[in-house]
């Protein structure tokens, strides 16, 4: 019971921080392009090449920094988390990621929750353009306005990019999965 009270009691700062990601903070990111395939390299999975992924989210999610991690099936596998409770892992080879998981636990900081979601959102944009980006924020609205429903979306962006967005309510967890289409 003292877990859904503290759930309810962290809602006014779950709407303040999507209100303000959706509707007052601007989501114009340098990677307007997203990430498009190098034509002059074989790229297979997601056709995104791993350093640039790594340095688009160095440069809009400043402190996640990646090490790579104990394979997973054989695959290279790099992490990275934040102070603020994201995690971003990323399992393929440099030319042929094959997974791209970014999870993130809400909490009841209003502003820490804005600058998660706002890393997010940048994300999106750059894996799936604005199409991504606007699928994001109605997931996002989707959890406003009814946040203990479980929330499991999925769509498929670039002509090959399949993308998972998940909302567990009872641990607060989202999570946005991106793997190649089938």
């Amino acid at each position: 019971m003292l877990r859904n009270k503290r759930f309810y009691m962290a809602m006014p700062y779950l709407r303040a921080s999507l209100c303000l990601l959706l509707f007052i903070l601007p989501h114009t990111v340098v990677f307007a392009q997203g990430a498009k395939s190098d034509t002059s390299v074989v790229m297979t999975g997601l056709g995104i090449n791993r350093n640039k992924l790594i340095q688009a989210i160095d440069y809009f999610a400043f402190g996640l920094h990646f090490k790579q991690d104990k394979d997973v099936k054989h695959q290279p596998n790099f992490t990275a988390a934040t102070e603020d409770g994201e995690q971003v892992q990323l399992i393929g080879t440099e030319n042929g990621l094959i997974l791209i998981k970014w999870t993130y636990t809400i909490v009841k900081s209003n502003s820490t929750n804005t600058r998660c979601f706002n890393r997010m959102n940048a994300f999106m944009l750059y894996m799936a353009g604005q199409d991504g980006v606007n699928w994001f924020k109605e997931r996002l609205k989707e959890i406003s306005d009814i946040p203990t429903n479980l929330q499991l979306e999925n769509k498929t962006f670039n002509g090959g990019r399949y993308a998972d967005f998940t909302y567990n309510p009872g641990s607060k967890i989202l999570l946005l999965v991106f793997t190649p289409a089938k």
